[in-house]
């Protein structure tokens, strides 16, 4: 079953959507394509968002109230990626970029061994549905530019304010694209490995 329920925030409501595998929907409410992805994840797990509460959303709900006021800088929630196997694989890299730092798309695009991929990987990072718990918020353009933030570029240049003087973490990015696109997630699941080269798939598929 797939259940929804409105969080508010300092920078506006979210819908959070939720399976008994964990969170799947993290959207801000007043954004253009909001009932799009909305409507793409039901359509990926064929079944209408019911209101409703489950575990998962209790603690996100907990989690987002302690990250808000500066009590929490990794979330250590269950989450259920809706995607491609590439797209999945990008999310996932996120993951490793720590409160408190960023990085532009050329870097993140170097940082996984793939220069090339910046437009695919930039595509997958603007297809997130998972705002803040996937922080896509962190990945900037060119001379530290704000853009391309499906929240709104107010909300970035917040997140990232707010997050400032949090650092957390190497920012190293220690799996393949195979590990990545494999593993079943859980912030506890990730496995300790040295740093290797990223290797995406075939640019041609997207």
């Amino acid at each position: 079953m797939l259940l929804y329920d409105h969080i508010s925030t300092p920078i506006g409501t979210v819908l959070a959507g939720a399976t008994s595998e964990g969170i799947c929907i993290l959207e801000f409410t007043d954004t253009q394509d909001f009932k799009h992805r909305i409507a793409k994840v039901e359509q990926y797990l064929t079944m209408k968002a019911v209101k409703g509460k489950n575990i998962h959303l209790l603690r996100l709900n907990e989690s987002l109230n302690q990250y808000f006021n500066h009590q929490l800088t990794e979330f250590d929630i269950p989450l259920k990626f809706i995607g491609t196997d590439f797209q999945v694989a990008i999310w996932k890299a996120l993951l490793f970029i720590p409160c408190g730092r960023t990085y532009t798309y050329a870097n993140f695009s170097d940082i996984l061994d793939r220069p090339r991929a910046i437009r695919a990987i930039a595509a997958a990072i603007g297809q997130n549905h998972l705002s803040i718990l996937v922080p896509c918020h962190r990945v900037v353009g060119s001379d530290n530019k704000l853009v391309g933030y499906s929240g709104g570029l107010w909300r970035k240049h917040w997140l990232l304010k707010h997050e400032t003087g949090r650092s957390t973490g190497t920012g190293e990015i220690p799996f393949s694209y195979d590990d990545l696109a494999s593993i079943p997630f859980s912030y506890h699941s990730l496995p300790k490995a040295p740093t290797i080269s990223f290797a995406a798939p075939n640019q041609s598929k997207y």
